[in-house]
């Protein structure tokens, strides 16, 4: 009888001090917990939505991007432009 009455002192004292009666610490950490998952929640989100928008460009669509690109930084003239663009077609 004495063991029943020491270990429900003990689980009294535990259940006293655990997360209600322990001070502001274990709900610091139970919303910081809260914070995390939801963060790892949002960025697997993210990653399956952005993973969905890439869309990958034929051989043409690229080379026309690639063109232009040099185009507007001066490294073809325009007349070049427009042959190497006609090849493509």
């Amino acid at each position: 009888m004495i063991g029943i009455t020491a270990l429900t002192g003990v689980v009294g004292q535990w259940d006293d001090n655990h997360m209600w009666g322990g001070g502001g610490w274990a709900w610091i950490m139970m919303t910081l917990m809260m914070v995390f998952g939801a963060a790892i929640v949002a960025l697997v989100v993210w990653a399956i939505v952005r993973g969905g928008q890439h869309q990958s460009r034929s051989g043409v669509e690229s080379a026309r991007a690639i063109l232009a690109e040099r185009l507007a930084r001066g490294e073809i003239a325009p007349e070049e432009y427009r042959d190497r663009l006609q090849h493509l077609q």
